[in-house]
């Protein structure tokens, strides 16, 4: 199984990446993991959506190949940074094209805070609720 392992804090001593190497040995032998580097990717915009830049086409193919995605989150302000939010929008068009459709998921996260990433990983899941149907 390829999944793809989606990382919305971006810090170098981010807690989050560190969770993903805890967690990662725990995962099932015949699982491969990828990750992508989200803050690559412009801001989402429907004025570029027909004409591709090409590390969105490289974001989008890694996404296609996935068996299933894991986004880890920070909180940031009770949500998921926008840089995430963007890594979303940017795999759910064109409209009726979503890669997200059908793609088994998981959400998790971590912050020293006292309710950890409980609100970014409600909104990341009631967005995801929509586009994974």
């Amino acid at each position: 199984m390829r999944i793809l392992v989606i990382i919305g804090g971006l810090s170098k001593n981010s807690i989050n990446k560190k969770l993903f190497e805890l967690i990662k040995p725990l995962a099932p032998k015949d699982f491969e993991f990828d990750s992508y580097d989200i803050s690559l990717l412009p801001f989402y915009s429907q004025d570029i959506e027909t004409d591709l830049p090409n590390v969105v086409m490289e974001f989008k193919k890694k996404v296609s190949a996935s068996d299933g995605v894991i986004f880890i989150t920070p909180e940031y302000n009770r949500s998921m940074p926008g840089v995430l939010k963007n890594a979303v929008d940017w795999c759910s068009r064109p409209y009726g094209a979503g890669l997200w459709n059908k793609k088994p998921s998981a959400v998790l996260g971590a912050s020293p805070g006292p309710i950890g990433t409980f609100a970014a990983q409600t909104d990341l899941k009631k967005i995801l609720s929509f586009l994974v149907l």
